[in-house]
């Protein structure tokens, strides 16, 4: 590489130019390979480019000013600009060392801390992980931005713990590789000046913190600010060498200007010149090959008739989002000659005030009408936006008139950053004590309180991680984003971690949903690793939002609302308050949170709400249900006021003050008769269970996973008939579950599968066991034209075929239609016949008179056209019967009567089946019972103990169920 002539001519016999000059041939070899691994669509930015910006530099240098540059000044700005976007030409080893722990590559005291809003350099190992932690919340757009389209996703890269094996990263692995490159290759540039290029050995490319100490970090600082705040490098150099003017023998303020504005103008090169890597958002490789293609930039025109004016001439066949790319990179050159202008004019202007630019104002045809005319595109820049009232009525059309979401939003908002902290302090040394937060009660404080000022407030506080600038503009005040693990990430981890970091927030709307209850929201907040906190108010009407330095900002997060006064708790039915509201969508018991109501004083948490841990020993009432691609689902076995809820990581899914709604609806009609739908609570780190937007219910009517949930329903009923015998299951609805007795056995009514070819006989009693078939309801409730109302099994076999009961007929019996068999389905592949009997107290049931006995499977009820049909006995009206009374049949409805029941006088209900034709319907639940029971649970104790464990040695999935119930019956 040849220096240009002025450079060249003040470094002949200066003592260190020997050592400037090898840094420069060093360099040759990098530059003259021209491999830009991470970024394939720049092409030929070696030695041409850097020496181009050495001649433009100098060129921006005017005549008087020449002799005041010296030896110092031409080794610096040569080093600079060979080192400037050296970064660009990392290989993969290269890179790995720069960002594997312990690298010798460190960041510089000074920017190790906060300098306004710039942030501080971090060591470049936790650099790239936060880079790759970040990486994984990118939207589709950025990806495409950053890969192109037509990609596969966020690269591998960004996850796991392989992350440093170059030989296995893809083509898109470079790319957002070269993502992390361009948002820090003004750092990187500073750092290869001092330690050498990464990936390559001291020896091999100069270490100039050792071979030239006096100028090796001159030389970085200044490559460094090409991509800099110039005022802030300023402050670097009052730290560093205690002057501006000529620290370390060279005019360093100078020298970042010249660099800064000749790197700029490198625009009208025929390939996409390496300042599009400045520009602030990353920059599509479409768009950067399309730049080459059009070649947009004609010429730059240094002699005009205004001497400070550059013109930069703009060709009509560039394409729509080159013609933007032209007017960002033109604004952002207007802004850094209009800084460069006014540093210089303040640092040398009394005392070498030669030291200006040539070049101090920029002309363009961009906008000029003849270049509009000639474009095939409308040169406006046009994108999808909402304004303020479509906001303002899609929070309301989302939300409804619930504010008690907003406090649902910041309370996930606060619970998740708890979790985060811990997250964080499981990964560093540091475990923080409550001390260095706010004074709370819990890890969580949510109230409603009066201010000393009479405002009313909704404050929520956390113990949490808190927020940094970054985390403030891009994840709290921007819908839709998230920050937490991602279900990539979560992939590598066990259960156990993975839900003790899983969020309970999921779409990244919490601030905005705040609207819904005051005009303004005030956040105070401190990240655990800042040394300063930052607060703002953010109001729906403003454009933009003040963050604020904070100082002796405890850490953590605080969120104040200002609300409507509180309805008065003296009505006679007064409504919930905010914080009743707020409360019951929170089911967890960890992180703790504490509720207080200014009016109500403070509210404990409900106990029979909370969500057990999940990695726990179980409370009795609650069973596990594994699930694939969920952590894992809990149902409660006896909840029957939260019946049909769902808590899906902790917070409840439903509509604020409608807890008591049901969350989802069993897939099947028939079942919802006879069985009460579970509360569940869902484990779902990943965010794979459908969830609408606004939370208040699954996107399915039902659960996703009710074949698995009907299953362990399933066990949990034969575990309870094991254990309890035969007592009302508590899900079961109505008397469907109701047990059916015989002399030695019984089995819930619907769950039995037909148990051989004869007739069959159900009885039902209104009893202490739950057979809750009393007469009149039961009369009522049959007679709906509907089958899906009865949806009854086989039961306890007979070896007769008709069933002689004592008892009142009806004078003219009453048909009911049910429905015809064969038109109904599922169930007239089970159920050919019904009949119902219904009868007098229990003295006239059981009469022995012979004329009043009563066929109830005949001849009668065949005649029916098309099928045969169900009636019923008036007990109010009587006649007599030619069919003789059978004493063995009356003898054992008589037994099956007196085995369990004793005195008093009640309705019963008879029932007689006869064995249909085809195959059974088959649901999960009666499936389970069949296959783990086979037919019916012994009725005498030991025996059925014995039952018992000989199910549990054959069927060890039931056995949690057997010692959950034990438990509840001890």
């Amino acid at each position: 590489m040849r220096l240009p002539e002025p450079l060249r001519s003040r470094l002949e016999g200066w003592p260190h130019a020997s050592r400037v000059l090898r840094l420069v041939e060093a360099a040759g070899p990098i530059l003259v390979d021209n491999k830009t691994p991470f970024f394939p669509a720049y092409t030929d930015h070696g030695i041409e480019h850097v020496v181009r910006v050495m001649e433009t530099a100098w060129r921006l240098v005017p005549e008087e000013a020449e002799p005041l540059l010296n030896a110092s000044d031409a080794a610096v700005l040569a080093g600079a600009a060979v080192v400037h976007d050296l970064g660009m030409h990392l290989r993969p080893p290269g890179f790995a060392e720069l960002v594997a722990p312990g690298s010798r590559f460190k960041s510089l005291r000074w920017f190790r801390e906060a300098q306004g809003s710039r942030a501080p350099d971090r060591p470049w190992d936790e650099t790239w992980q936060a880079f790759r932690k970040a990486a994984r919340h990118l939207t589709e757009t950025q990806i495409d931005t950053i890969l192109g389209p037509g990609n596969r996703g966020i690269p591998a890269v960004a996850f796991g713990d392989n992350d440093l094996d170059h030989s296995r990263w893809t083509h898109d692995d470079h790319l957002l590789i070269g993502e992390f490159i361009r948002r820090h290759h003004a750092r990187l540039s500073h750092e290869i000046a001092i330690y050498g290029f990464p990936g390559v050995p001291p020896g091999d490319f100069p270490v100039l913190a050792r071979d030239l100490p006096g100028l090796a970090d001159a030389i970085g600082v200044t490559a460094r600010s090409h991509n800099e705040d110039l005022r802030v490098m300023l402050h670097y150099l009052k730290d560093q060498y205690r002057t501006v003017i000529e620290p370390a023998g060279a005019h360093l303020p100078y020298l970042m200007g010249l660099l800064g504005v000749a790197d700029y103008l490198q625009i009208d090169q025929d390939r996409a010149p390496t300042v599009l890597l400045r520009l602030k958002e990353p920059q599509s490789r479409v768009s950067v090959e399309q730049w080459a293609l059009h070649r947009a930039v004609h010429q730059i025109s240094w002699a005009y008739e205004d001497p400070g004016a550059i013109v930069i001439d703009v060709l009509p066949s560039h394409d729509y989002r080159t013609h933007f790319q032209l007017r960002d990179l033109f604004r952002g050159l207007r802004a850094q000659l209009d800084v460069t202008t006014a540093v210089l004019s303040e640092t040398y202007g009394t005392v070498q005030p030669a030291l200006r630019l040539t070049k101090q104002r920029v002309e363009t045809n961009l906008d000029s009408e003849g270049l509009h005319e000639a474009l095939e595109f409308i040169p406006r820049r046009a994108a999808l936006r909402s304004g303020e009232e479509l906001f303002r009525l899609m929070i309301g059309d989302l939300y409804g008139d619930h504010p008690a979401v907003a406090g649902r939003e910041l309370l996930q908002n606060a619970v998740d950053a708890v979790r985060e902290r811990r997250r964080w302090e499981h990964g560093s040394d540091r475990a923080f004590t409550p001390d260095e937060f706010r004074p709370l009660p819990a890890d969580v404080l949510v109230e409603h309180v009066r201010t000393s000022e009479g405002e009313w407030i909704l404050r929520i506080v956390d113990r949490g991680i808190g927020m940094t600038p970054d985390t403030i503009v891009d994840y709290f005040l921007k819908s839709g984003a998230s920050l937490g693990p991602s279900p990539v990430e979560l992939d590598g981890i066990d259960r156990a971690t993975a839900i003790r970091w899983m969020k309970t927030g999921r779409f990244g709307i919490g601030a905005f949903a705040s609207f819904l209850l005051g005009p303004e929201i005030r956040v105070t907040t401190r990240h655990l690793t800042a040394e300063r906190g930052a607060r703002f108010v953010a109001r729906l009407d403003d454009d933009i939002v003040e963050l604020i330095w904070a100082d002796d900002v405890p850490f953590g997060t605080e969120v104040v609302i200002p609300t409507a006064d509180p309805p008065s708790r003296k009505a006679a039915f007064p409504p919930p308050s905010l914080i009743d509201e707020i409360r019951g969508f929170y089911r967890l018991g960890d992180p703790d949170v504490f509720f207080r109501d200014e009016e109500q004083s403070s509210l404990a948490s409900d106990s029979r709400a909370a969500v057990p841990d999940l990695e726990s020993p179980l409370p009795k009432d609650w069973r596990l249900l594994a699930v694939p691609e969920l952590d894992g689902v809990l149902w409660h076995v006896s909840d029957t006021r939260q019946a049909g809820s769902v808590a899906h990581n902790g917070i409840g899914i439903h509509v604020p003050g409608q807890r008591a709604d049901s969350a989802y609806e069993w897939r099947g009609l028939h079942r919802s008769r006879w069985l009460r739908f579970p509360p569940l609570a869902v484990f779902d780190s990943r965010h794979r269970l459908g969830i609408s937007l606004n939370r208040y219910r699954l996107t399915e009517s039902f659960a996703p996973f009710q074949d698995e949930l009907l299953r362990s329903i399933g066990l949990d009923v034969v575990a309870h008939a094991l254990v309890a015998g035969a007592r009302q299951y508590p899900l079961a609805s109505g008397p469907y579950l109701a047990s059916v007795m015989g002399r030695d056995a019984w089995a819930p009514l619907t769950l039995c599968a037909p148990l051989g070819d004869g007739a069959w006989c159900v009885w039902w009693q209104h009893d202490d066991l739950g057979s809750v078939f009393a007469s009149h309801r039961f009369l009522n409730d049959v007679t709906s034209p509907s089958w899906q109302r009865l949806p009854m099994r086989s039961v306890l076999g007979l070896e007769h075929d008709r069933l002689s009961i004592s008892a009142g007929v009806v004078r003219e019996l009453v048909r009911r239609g049910i429905g015809e068999v064969e038109r109904i389905s599922p169930f007239k592949a089970t159920i050919t016949m019904i009949a119902f009997a219904f009868a007098q107290p229990r003295h006239e049931l059981l009469s022995e008179r012979p004329d009043l006995s009563f066929p109830l499977l005949g001849e009668h009820l065949t005649s029916a056209p098309g099928g045969e049909w169900g009636y019923s006995v008036d007990p109010g009206q009587h006649e007599e019967t030619p069919e003789p009374t059978r004493s063995d049949d009356t003898a054992l409805l008589r037994e099956l009567l007196e085995v369990e029941f004793n005195g008093g006088a009640t309705s019963a209900a008879v029932t007689l089946f006869r064995p249909g034709t085809g195959s059974p319907v088959v649901d999960a639940l009666a499936a389970t019972w069949q296959r783990i029971v086979g037919g019916t649970i012994e009725r005498d104790p030991e025996r059925r103990r014995e039952q018992r464990d000989a199910i549990a040695e054959r069927h060890p999935e039931i056995r949690p169920h057997l010692a959950a119930w034990s438990a509840t019956r001890t």
